[in-house]
């Protein structure tokens, strides 16, 4: 890996430059736009007259950075980052809430922030669906806990992707093509439509289809498996809406399709002519696989929301199902070469995962202009989940057999290892999960400028696993059973004062929570170990929770052309579902150690004049272990993958040029080092700090848009995991490297 330089000094220069060639920073009458929210489900709030630290990203921004997915869109939100390993894999991280990197083989780890399509949670953990930005409203970033509105896995916070609703007033639409080039790499090119059609006075609908297609930047340099740009991917997606707009009831219908394929993951070696196992790397963006890393997600949906309008009182309600569909290979032969004696040709880590979920959220909200506003709700979600993985690897069983052991056999009974020959581990977790809960939110205006809100979310929910595992790691054929049943409340408390018309001060202690879970693949090899830790290989894990202190302003100066929101925090991670690691390769996890987080975080917009916008956000937080888990970390230990300091910025500026709009966009994204471990372990590795600049130019001329675009334009070092497996040589997930193309759009 090259060594990672700063670019804060080249970024200032283009800054400037761009900003001292405005026509004017005199005062003007334009002000800022306002932005509105939906996140407190009582339809659309500016986003300065809510509480909470909020990020908005509209439209317009999506559209001018041409955004694509949800690396794209992160780089703009302080404080949010991700854990990658590879294409629709990915581990968001907020205000620091983090305790553990992402396990390939434990479908029972739920995700630590949420997100959201519209009503829909979708958030699996290090798995998110990563669905094509188009024809997207807003994406709404709302840190800290939401447990009271948006329950379990929303415990750091949640993401939520607005869509663009049917509109019975114009047929419209766009479509737009993108072609890049990615430095070292092969070319990538992007086609999207939307279209919206009214079909009366009050139906209309709306569709919109993509498919995005990157070529690889990593080169496999395994002797006989060499082969040019393997990490290739391929995204196609669809959504389809229909709404009726009434006098008292509107509804929308919902489809939406994703189907990602990726054909090895942007994972780099580093040169090493004393391992002979990476003998072969002589360069950057080199990798040795000698089986394909494909990853494959399929995700289908459905959503049904509607409104009625019941005089005092309006009626929600949100139905959601979808389906996913994940198949996954991974090069495992390192780890096992280095454990077993076996001297395999290969051995491949194979996964099905997939996932079927109903969710039904009902919510009655006041609908007069009182004092008192208020909102209750209830929800049910049923899940059910099959994980499937083998690991094959040549040779094994004869091994075996060899030394006196068990020969393989083609069912799960008799003397047997397992029912699939040669594999080290066979496993099939079979999850059957049903939550109730009951939720609700009161705010009273003592005045028109002091405001309390109370809020509360009770749940109860179970949790049906079935483990059957076999193969040589197992010693046999086992199966176990265990039901966890868990139920509890989390509370908010929320005091929000205007100052003034333009400026707001509030206080809140808010509390998340993530949903435990049963002990996953324990092979009976491992059991002693198990044991001896005070547990059991098939113990349950309870939810673990956040409790969140915050104090923040939302500010607005100039006439409204300067906003400055900023916010400090304190939460406490508590109980944490720690993943302890056993000598075998497997892994047990328990409740157990305290993180400590204290934040503070700004974001400021400012319109310079008509032509010129500036933002500029911020955000830090001292992470540190409170309450140590032994053996796994000490008390003062920083926790992986958490930026101490992470900041982000833009330069807009647009003028009318000949018969059109001309407009260039910078966007800068810094993010601190961190570790991927804690720091107390002597394995751990520093995924260094990085500052990326993204530019955009482009040209409105009637109906036609042209951009030029950049990402990551002086081709920084980006690297978004580092796999801390202890047996293998540091493999480094690499992010985009500078990557320059052009794009067009036309509207109609």
């Amino acid at each position: 890996m090259k060594k990672s330089n700063s670019n804060l000094f080249q970024l200032q220069v283009l800054l400037l430059a761009t900003a001292f060639t405005s026509p004017s920073f005199a005062q003007s009458d334009d002000v800022l736009e306002e932005i509105v929210v939906t996140a407190n489900k009582r339809g659309a709030v500016s986003l300065q007259d809510t509480a909470g630290s909020i990020t908005a990203i509209t439209s317009d921004t999506l559209e001018t950075i041409r955004a694509e997915g949800f690396e794209d869109y992160i780089k703009m939100v302080p404080g949010l980052t991700s854990v990658s390993s590879g294409p629709g894999q990915s581990q968001i991280v907020i205000r620091g809430v983090n305790a553990a990197r992402i396990i390939h083989n434990a479908p029972q780890t739920r995700s630590l922030a949420g997100l959201y399509i519209d009503e829909m949670p979708i958030s699996v953990a290090g798995y998110n669906p990563d669905l094509g930005v188009v024809d997207i409203e807003r994406i709404e970033v709302l840190r800290g806990p939401q447990g009271t509105l948006y329950g379990a896995s929303s415990m750091a916070g949640t993401i939520r992707v607005v869509t663009a609703k049917p509109d019975t007033e114009n047929f419209s639409g766009n479509i737009g093509a993108n072609v890049s080039h990615t430095e070292d790499g092969d070319i990538n090119h992007r086609v999207k439509a939307s279209v919206n059609v009214p079909l009366s006075d009050n139906v209309a609908m709306r569709l919109n289809a993509y498919n995005t297609s990157k070529g690889g930047f990593i080169d496999n340099v395994a002797p006989g498996f060499e082969e040019e740009d393997y990490n290739s991917e391929d995204i196609f997606g669809a959504r389809a809406q229909i709404a009726y707009y009434g006098d008292k009831l509107n509804a929308v219908a919902a489809f939406m399709y994703n189907d990602l394929d990726s054909d090895g993951a942007s994972d780099e070696y580093l040169p090493n002519p004393a391992d002979h196992q990476v003998a072969v790397v002589t360069d950057e963006m080199q990798t040795v696989k000698v089986v394909q890393d494909f990853y494959e997600q399929e995700f289908l949906a459905f959503n049904f929301n509607l409104d009625y309008d019941l005089g005092p009182v309006i009626f929600t309600s949100a139905t959601s199902y979808f389906d996913t569909e994940i198949t996954k290979s991974l090069d495992d032969t390192f780890r096992v070469l280095a454990v077993t004696p076996i001297r395999a040709p290969y051995s491949d880590y194979q996964a099905w995962d997939t996932s079927d979920s109903v969710i039904q959220e009902i919510r009655l909200s006041s609908n007069t202009d009182s004092r008192l506003e208020w909102l209750i709700g209830g929800y049910y979600e049923s899940n059910e989940r099959e994980f499937v993985q083998t690991q094959p690897t040549p040779g094994l069983n004869a091994f075996f057999v060899a030394i006196g052991g068990p020969p393989p056999c083609p069912t799960l009974t008799g003397p047997c290892f397992g029912a699939v020959a040669d594999s080290v581990f066979d496993g099939v977790a079979t999850i059957e999960s049903e939550q109730f809960a009951a939720f609700g939110e009161a705010t009273y205006n003592f005045t028109d400028a002091l405001r309390l809100k109370l809020g509360f979310r009770y749940f109860d929910y179970e949790n049906d696993v079935s483990l059957l595992g076999s193969g040589v790691a197992n010693g046999g054929v086992s199966l176990d059973e265990d039901i966890l049943k868990e139920d509890d409340w989390v509370p908010k408390v929320e005091v929000s004062f205007d100052v003034s018309e333009d400026h707001m001060v509030y206080a809140t202690y808010t509390e998340g929570f993530r949903l435990g879970g049963i002990n996953g693949f324990i092979p009976e090899v491992c059991r002693d170990e198990v044991v001896a830790l005070g547990s059991s290989w098939n113990a349950p894990f309870l939810s673990d929770s956040l409790d969140n202190y915050e104090l923040g302003a939302k500010t607005a100066w100039l006439d409204n052309r300067l906003t400055a929101n900023l916010a400090v925090y304190y939460n406490e991670f508590d109980d944490i579902q720690t993943n302890v690691p056993l000598n075998c390769g497997f892994f047990q996890q328990l409740n157990s150690g305290k993180i400590e987080n204290t934040g503070f975080e700004g974001d400021f917009t400012f319109l310079a004049s008509e032509a010129l916008t500036l933002r500029f956000g911020f955000a830090y937080v001292d992470s540190e272990v409170a309450k140590a888990v032994p053996g796994i970390n000490a008390d003062g230990d920083e926790p992986p993958y958490i930026p101490e300091f992470t900041a982000s910025g833009s330069v807009d500026y647009g003028m009318l040029l000949g018969n059109g709009f001309g407009y260039i966009r910078a966007d800068v994204r810094h993010v601190g080092s961190s570790g991927n471990e804690f720091s107390s372990q002597p394995t751990i590795s520093t995924l260094p700090s990085y500052t990326i600049v993204d530019l955009t130019l482009g040209y409105e001329i009637s109906d036609w848009t042209i951009n030029v675009f950049a990402r990551n334009l002086f081709d920084d070092d980006v690297i978004t995991n580092i796999d801390p497996d202890r047996v293998q040589p540091d493999q480094l997930t690499r992010g985009l490297p500078r990557t320059v193309g052009v794009g067009v759009t036309r509207n109609f």
